[in-house]
């Protein structure tokens, strides 16, 4: 069994399976200046309010790793805060050392967006951040 690290390589093999085998609301893919990424746009709803949820997996060629944009949006267009996301995802990102979460400016889009990656000083996963390769990184 052979491990990697994410190569940008295999980040397209594994996000182009990901997002052929996503059901429901799908994932599209789509080529950028920054390489390819799969978007997902999605209505939902919560304690009776509509919200509008824009998620984007990304590879970071710089950083060697895969980010998850994401934003959600009121109906009236107001970007919502990470603590109301948290209670609509019923998770505490405070609670998990092995991510990250941070606003950033998204690199197509310029505009603000939440930004999740894996948290580069957790040791505490006992793969050191590789996946076998028959695995699929995005999935896992």
């Amino acid at each position: 069994m052979t491990e990697n690290i994410l190569t940008e390589e295999r980040y397209i093999r594994d996000i182009t399976r990901f997002a052929n085998s996503s059901r429901g609301d799908v994932w599209t893919l789509n080529k950028t200046p920054f390489g390819i990424t799969a978007k997902q746009s999605a209505i939902c709803r919560f304690d009776d309010h509509i919200i509008n949820r824009q998620s984007q997996f990304q590879y970071n060629r710089k950083l060697v790793r895969l980010e998850l944009w994401f934003m959600f949006y009121c109906r009236n267009g107001r970007p919502m805060r990470v603590r109301e996301i948290a209670e609509i995802l019923g998770t505490k990102p405070e609670d998990n050392d092995a991510i990250v979460i941070e606003l950033s400016t998204h690199p197509t889009l310029g505009i603000p967006y939440y930004k999740l990656y894996k948290n580069p000083e957790d040791s505490g996963d006992p793969m050191g951040g590789k996946v076998p390769d028959e695995e699929n990184y995005v999935e896992r």
